[in-house]
């Protein structure tokens, strides 16, 4: 079971490189891993049984959602950033604590 678990991890780390839109070729641990949708249309060629079936899918699908709050918290941020830059007279030390807090 744990290396069902650090094999999700590991997967779910490469989800997170693609959805931040890194290319594979400068990812060298995701270039040892399988993408979750690869090994999910290959299941019945790998042998999953439907304990881990279940398992890797509501794992995608928790990992999808972190993902897409992630994405809107970043994008929410980032307006508020753009407007801070944005202004005639920019309070530096202002700037970096939102740059602290999306990081």
């Amino acid at each position: 079971m744990k290396a069902q678990v650090l094999s999700v991890c590991a997967l779910l780390i490469l989800s997170a490189a693609a959805a931040l839109g890194q290319q594979p070729d400068q990812d060298p641990i995701g270039q040892n891993f399988f993408a979750p949708e690869l090994v999910i249309q290959n299941q019945a060629a790998i042998g999953l049984n439907d304990d881990q079936k279940t398992y890797l899918k509501t794992e995608i699908r928790q990992a999808q959602l972190k993902f897409t709050e992630s994405q809107w918290k970043l994008q929410d941020e980032m307006e508020k950033l753009v407007f801070l830059v944005k202004q005639p007279h920019v309070e530096e030390h202002e700037i970096h604590r939102r740059l602290v807090q999306l990081f």
